[in-house]
């Protein structure tokens, strides 16, 4: 399955901005991008060239690999079968916990034939 991926850090301006005054203003500490503290947002964002994944769940397993992440065949079994509609016609969200804990959300886009990640995103624990 040949494609370009676009990996982007989601940490926009105006939730740094907005995190900054909450806190000199004695506001909620949390961190703006929904993640746990000590974690960063990441999202991909993908274009395809090549034939697509023949299941749902392949085409899990190769967002996950792209990305250095692996999950168990259950977790992934029992995302797919849990996937609610995605933002698209036809796209379904799919939550699948890898095997460090954390949880990475994708959106999978029914193709002629087969299946491909449209998008992804998750937290991942901050550089060091």
């Amino acid at each position: 399955m040949k494609r370009v991926v676009s990996t982007v850090v989601v940490l926009g301006l105006i939730g740094v901005v907005g995190a900054i005054a909450a806190g000199a203003m004695g506001g909620d500490d949390s961190v703006p991008s929904g993640c746990p503290e000590g974690t960063t947002e990441w999202s991909s964002i993908n274009e395809f060239a090549g034939p697509a994944a023949d299941s749902r769940e392949e085409a899990v397993r190769v967002e996950l690999r792209n990305h250095g992440m692996d999950a168990s065949d259950d977790a992934i079994a029992s995302a797919v079968i849990a996937a609610g509609p995605g933002g698209n016609a036809g796209t379904e969200r799919v939550d699948v916990e890898n095997s460090d804990g954390f949880r990475i959300t994708m959106t999978l886009k029914p193709l002629e034939p087969g299946w491909a990640v449209e998008g992804s995103s998750w937290c991942a624990p901050n550089a060091e």
